[in-house]
């Protein structure tokens, strides 16, 4: 996260933040979704992780420490055109 020109400070508060919000994302279950609410998940996901520079950078990192199932969820997705 260095390349995104954050201090110290700014990094350290990315880093809380995207580990709160994975686990209140991973806590979703997702197959108890409407299409309509798991359109909007996926482009939350696709904002915070595909789209966004800092986010990404956190995900990229993150990855080992994370549930390896919803990694795998979030990379297939990723993957995916719009």
């Amino acid at each position: 996260m260095v390349d995104a020109g954050l201090t110290n400070e700014e990094m350290s508060a990315v880093v809380w933040d995207q580990f709160a919000f994975w686990h209140y994302r991973q806590a979703s279950y997702l197959d108890e979704l409407t299409v309509g609410e798991r359109t909007e998940f996926d482009g939350g996901i696709r904002n915070s992780y595909g789209l966004d520079v800092v986010g990404r950078q956190w995900y990229d990192g993150s990855k080992p420490m994370l549930n390896p199932d919803f990694v795998r969820y979030i990379d297939n997705l990723l993957a995916q055109p719009v």
